[in-house]
């Protein structure tokens, strides 16, 4: 799956459960333990999934651009369903 069609999935579900705002301010948040959890999602991946979206997931937890790309356009809106 390309990024941003991942990306907005994931915002989708995010809106959906109601938590987007949570999650913006958990991934302004992270800081330095960033690493820590991005290598953690790389090592229960696994368990739950073959896909990439935990690779991209991963990618996105541990480098703060991307990061803040991705609550750039959780607060855009235009993923809406």
């Amino acid at each position: 799956m390309e990024k941003i069609s991942v990306w907005t999935k994931w915002a989708q579900n995010l809106h959906r459960w109601g938590i987007e705002g949570p999650a913006e301010i958990f991934l302004n948040s992270i800081g330095p333990v960033s690493i820590v959890f991005a290598q953690s999602l790389m090592l229960i991946k696994p368990l739950f999934s073959s896909s990439n979206e935990w690779d991209i997931l991963a990618e996105m937890i541990e480098d703060p651009r991307e990061r803040k790309a991705f609550s750039g356009y959780l607060q855009e809106g235009n993923w809406d369903e």
